[in-house]
């Protein structure tokens, strides 16, 4: 009988979140216009919501009854505060059952991304987190090339611009171009090791052939923004990696800064100055973004601190904050600012936009610093995949949208930092959940030498430890 541990079960269960969720559960085979026409009338779907209930479950069952308290404060208490101010900006929303509906998906779901991943030890979570999208670029790879009719977007699309562009087996291309540059990011990191057995060597050529793929589909899935994002944080990975001694942090962050903002320059200065008087004149260039920003802004105007209510804007039927502005159907039923912080201050206002960029943005990179030296070689491949998330949000919408592609991994890898610095995970790395009675070890803050060290190793080279 296959002897079930801990560390086992909570890499199935994250593995196998990793996997549902980033489809959105249902993906590809959902038909386009169902799909939009639900979302659009802020409908509810079900078995998206048994499925992330049942995951929340599944994280809590084996620790339920000694380690409870544990497993909620896998959740950071200043995450919690921000889902307390979403809650209270429902109060003044034109549709507060819809909000609340969508908050407590993402606090679900926020719980199951971290709870999950701080179970492990920081790279046996990145190594699982990788295998799991590793396997969804791959078969869209393969939905896409042999039946083309799923994971194609087709002729009478909702969307008229994506048809022609690879979906693979998620919902949209762009959901495509967010997994696709997550893998490949990571990938990029287990590519670049240098190690000697013959484990990591099938690792490291694994890896290099997963980033050609997940390139590939960004082509092919014509994702403008996570392409040009990806071909900048991969550039930045280096540099990173080439400076990650923990004394030269100084260099690192110096050569990044500057690198993103050179970067920056000469990827989007071109275009944008020989159309930056056209966009302000004609809103209506690049994708509408210009127009739709406007919308937005006049539409909060007379709610600058507190909002019009968390997911209250977009895509709730004809109480959206854009119907009736334009004559323009197409801006009543936008499924998001194209801007998630411009999204999230709209949402809930002022304050809110205030807070969340402390919680979701100032606290990571914090987090993600704060991770001892013998992290090291962890630490540039989470800096990048955080700067991914922030620059690709400023023209897209995923931060604290319940299983947006950004989001998903902003918590996965706030996770897997405060594992490595802030102990509150319930593990028994000997332990057995069939055929013999274990304890569970419930573990304190690491002490930056012995217990740190003990963290950073794969599981089963932890030494055992139990409790009487």
């Amino acid at each position: 009988m296959i002897r079930l541990t801990y560390q086992r079960y909570f890499s199935a269960v994250l593995y196998l979140f990793v996997l549902l969720s980033f489809v959105t559960v249902s993906g590809a085979w959902v038909p386009r216009s169902a799909y939009a026409a639900a979302e659009d009338t802020g409908g509810a779907d079900l078995i998206r919501q048994i499925v992330y209930v049942a995951f929340a479950v599944a994280a809590l069952a084996p620790v339920f009854k000694r380690w409870f308290h544990r497993m909620v404060r896998s959740v950071p208490p200043s995450l919690w505060l921000l889902f307390v101010w979403c809650a209270i900006t429902l109060t003044w929303s034109p549709v507060p059952s819809i909000g609340l509906r969508r908050l407590l998906l993402t606090v679900v779901i926020s719980f199951c991304c971290m709870a999950t991943t701080m179970q492990l030890s920081a790279l046996g979570a990145l190594r699982t987190i990788w295998r799991g999208l590793a396997l969804l670029v791959m078969l869209s790879l393969a939905t896409a090339a042999l039946v083309p009719s799923l994971g194609i977007h087709q002729p009478g699309d909702p969307e008229a611009l994506v048809v022609g562009d690879w979906r693979g087996i998620f919902y949209h291309k762009n959901i495509l171009g967010s997994v696709a540059s997550f893998s490949a990011l990571i990938s990029l990191h287990f590519a670049t090791q240098r190690t000697n057995s013959p484990a990591e060597r099938r690792t490291r050529w694994q890896a290099r052939c997963v980033f050609v793929v997940a390139i590939f589909l960004l082509v092919m899935s014509r994702s403008k923004t996570s392409l040009g994002m990806v071909l900048l944080c991969s550039s930045m990975y280096f540099i990173l990696a080439a400076f990650r001694s923990h004394s030269r942090k100084l260099i690192v962050y110096s050569a990044a800064l500057a690198f993103i903002l050179v970067g920056l320059a000469l990827v989007f200065l071109p275009v944008i100055g020989v159309s930056l008087e056209f966009i302000f004149l004609n809103p209506a260039a690049f994708t509408g973004r210009g127009f739709i920003w406007d919308m937005l802004l006049e539409a909060v105007k007379k709610k600058s601190l507190g909002g019009i209510g968390y997911q209250s804007v977009f895509q709730v039927g004809n109480a959206g904050a854009l119907v009736g502005m334009t004559r323009n159907s197409f801006y009543d039923t936008l499924a998001h600012a194209h801007n998630a912080y411009l999204e999230i201050y709209v949402s809930i206002g002022l304050i809110g936009l205030l807070l969340a960029l402390l919680v979701i943005v100032v606290l990571p990179i914090r987090q993600v610093y704060r991770m001892g030296p013998q992290f090291s070689d962890l630490r540039p491949v989470l800096f990048t995949i955080l700067a991914f998330v922030y620059m690709h949000d400023i023209l897209e919408s995923g931060l604290l949208d319940r299983d947006r592609p950004t989001w998903l991994m902003l918590l996965m890898v706030y996770g897997i930092a405060r594992a490595a610095t802030t102990k509150v995970s319930v593990h028994l790395p000997r332990a057995s959940l069939m055929g013999q009675r274990s304890e569970i070890v419930g573990t304190r803050r690491l002490d930056r030498s012995l217990d740190a060290t003990t963290s950073a190793l794969p599981i089963r080279d932890r030494p055992s430890a139990s409790v009487t």
